[in-house]
C-alpha cells in the first residue's frame, strides 16, 4: 500500500512549482499524469488546494491497478510497483512541496511575530519529532517557547483530537493563577513550575499570547 500521507507528511504544496513540473490546474486542485518507466503503467496525482494527495495507479488496459491500494503482503511485481510509484512521488515532495509543521493560522502569526520582532526562527532539534520546535534567544541561546502538535489527551481535554500547543515561561504565582484547564494547562513536557501550556487556536487573542511570548522572552535572558 502506498502511504502517500507518511510521503507528504507536514508538507504544502507550491502550486506554481506544482504548475511547472506540468501539473493541470482544475476548479477542485491539480492534476497530474505520468508514466512508470519500464512497464506500461501510468500514475494519475491529484494535489487539492489544501494540499491533500490522491494517486491512481493503471495497467496497460487503463484499468486501475488494484492491489497497489491493499494493506497486506504483496507480491514481488507489485512491490517493484510500489517503489516506482514512491520514487515518483518522493521526487515531486521535494520539487514541488515545502516543509511545513505547523498549519493553524494563529501558529502562523506567532511564528511571523517572533521572527520581526526577536529574529527567531523555529528549530526543529528532533529527527523522530518533526512537528515539534522551539523559539530561543540568540544571546542566551535559552529557549522561550516550545511548540508542538499533539493529542489533546496529553494536556488534560478529553478529546481524541490533536492540535497545536505551545509552551511559555512564567513566573510560578502567575502560573498558579491561570491554570484553568480551559485557555491554559500545566505544562507539557516541560517544568511545570515555571512553564505553561496554551493550545493555538485562536481561544486567546493575538494581543495576549504576543505579550506572554514577550514575558516569556524576557524570562530567559538570564
Amino acid at each position: 500500500m502506498i502511504d502517500t500521507a507518511l510521503i507528504f507528511k507536514n508538507l504544502t504544496a507550491d502550486f506554481s512549482r506544482l504548475e511547472e513540473y506540468g501539473f493541470e490546474k482544475t476548479e477542485v486542485g491539480y492534476i497530474f499524469n505520468f508514466p512508470l518507466d519500464d512497464i506500461d503503467f501510468s500514475v494519475r496525482m491529484f494535489v487539492s488546494f489544501d494540499s491533500c494527495v490522491d494517486v491512481n495507479v493503471f495497467d496497460e488496459s487503463g484499468e486501475e491497478y488494484i492491489p497497489i491500494k491493499l494493506d497486506y503482503p504483496s507480491g514481488e511485481f507489485t512491490a517493484s510497483v510500489k517503489l516506482m510509484v514512491e520514487k515518483s512521488l518522493t521526487e515531486i515532495a521535494d520539487s514541488c512541496f515545502q516543509f511545513k509543521a505547523f498549519k493553524n493560522l494563529q501558529t502562523q502569526r506567532l511564528l511571523d511575530y517572533a521572527c520581526l520582532r526577536y529574529s527567531s526562527f523555529p528549530e526543529f532539534l528532533w529527527k523522530k519529532l518533526d512537528d515539534n520546535a522551539v523559539l530561543r534567544r540568540i544571546d542566551t541561546q535559552k529557549w522561550y517557547a516550545l511548540l508542538c502538535v499533539l493529542p489533546l489527551e496529553r494536556i488534560g481535554i478529553d478529546l481524541s483530537d490533536s492540535d497545536e500547543i505551545i509552551d511559555l515561561r512564567g513566573e510560578s504565582k502567575e502560573i498558579e493563577k491561570i491554570l484553568d484547564g480551559k485557555l491554559y494547562f500545566p505544562a507539557y513536557h516541560m517544568n511545570k513550575v515555571h512553564w505553561y501550556t496554551m493550545r493555538l487556536n485562536d481561544s486567546i487573542s493575538d494581543d495576549e499570547l504576543f505579550e506572554r511570548l514577550d514575558k516569556s522572552f524576557e524570562l530567559a535572558e538570564k
